[in-house]
Formats: structure tokens, sequence, C-alpha cells
């Protein structure tokens, strides 16, 4: 049961990066809004200043368990994956 805990301890460390991530730029994109931005151009900006959402997540995972233990992750999820 250990394993299960930590596996899914790591999913919710994992969306609660993504969740963070899309705070920020929220919270951005209303600064911008009370700045007088209108509120397309302002969320694209904020998403443009934030830059690549997919890296950031990538790289938060690589500080949180190091690069092997990523390497590991993909590894085995491809053995379940069809």
């Amino acid at each position: 049961m250990q394993v299960l805990s930590r596996l899914f301890d790591r999913r919710r460390r994992f969306d609660d990066i993504s969740v963070s991530i899309q705070e920020h730029i929220r919270e951005r994109a209303e600064e911008l809004i009370d700045e007088g931005v209108a509120r397309d151009e302002a969320e694209r900006a904020a998403r443009r200043e934030f830059g690549n959402v997919t890296l950031a997540q990538e790289r938060s995972r690589e500080m949180w368990n190091g690069p092997r233990w990523n390497l590991f992750w993909q590894t085995s999820n491809s053995l379940f994956v069809d």
C-alpha cells in the first residue's frame, strides 16, 4: 500500500504544479486587465510572458524527482502503454 500512496502523492504534486502555473498566469492576466488591457489580450500576454508551460512543468518535476527518477518513471510507464 505504501507504493500506491507514494504514487498518488506524486500525482497530486504534479497536479499541484499545473494548478500553480495556471493560477500564476491567471493572476498576471488579472493584473493586465486592471491596467486596462482587454481580457483576450491580457490572457494571451500572460501566457506569452510565462512561456512554455510544459517545459516549466517538466523542470519542476525534475527538481523534485531528479533526472534519474523522471527517466525511470517515463520508462516504466512505457511498459504499460499499448
